[in-house]
């Protein structure tokens, strides 16, 4: 859990708002232990953004079954900017 708590403590320095606001206060709420993917679909749905309930999904996944969460995010990741790159390109 620190690498969570510290991962979006860094991100949340480095993202312009809303999005840093929000990874502080998800990091806020781990420090206080509460659940990170619980903390991560509530952002997904007060942002309503569709990749961060797919993030949230993926954490709870990962917390749940111990899977390798580097490696989800990753093909996720991969999947989700194809059609951002794709709308760069017209």
């Amino acid at each position: 859990m620190w690498v969570t708590l510290y991962s979006a403590s860094d991100c949340r320095q480095r993202s312009a708002d809303p999005l840093g606001s929000e990874l502080g206060v998800i990091s806020d709420e781990a420090a206080y232990g509460r659940d990170v993917g619980e903390a991560l679909k509530d952002m997904a749905e007060r942002l309503d953004m569709q990749d961060m309930r797919f993030l949230a999904v993926a954490v709870t996944i990962q917390q749940q079954s111990g899977g390798n969460l580097a490696e989800i995010l990753a093909r996720s990741g991969s999947r989700l900017s194809a059609p951002a790159s794709s709308c760069s390109a017209a």
